[in-house]
């Protein structure tokens, strides 16, 4: 009869490990969402900024771009004015 007794609270822990199971898997899963929910977020996040990274880089450029046709003409404003004056 001992033994009985034993197997019978053998299987009522069985429910319970069942339900613990069930109860890990939901907590696994909302766990799951969070850190996809966040790697999303990180990822948004990291786009906005590469896309004001990609518009600075481009206002950089623009204004280098500029400054050296502005260095150009200023070459060629002095050169004719060399030639000028011979």
């Amino acid at each position: 009869m001992h033994e009985e007794e034993e197997e019978g609270g053998g299987g009522g822990g069985g429910r319970g490990g069942e339900e613990r199971g069930e109860e890990m898997e939901r907590e696994e899963k909302e766990e799951q969402k969070k850190y996809t929910t966040d790697w999303e977020q990180e990822k948004e996040e990291g786009e906005e900024r590469d896309g004001k990274r990609g518009k600075e880089e481009e206002e950089e450029q623009e204004e280098e771009e500029e400054e050296k046709y502005e260095q150009e003409e200023e070459e060629e404003k002095k050169k004719k004015n060399i030639f000028q004056q011979f």
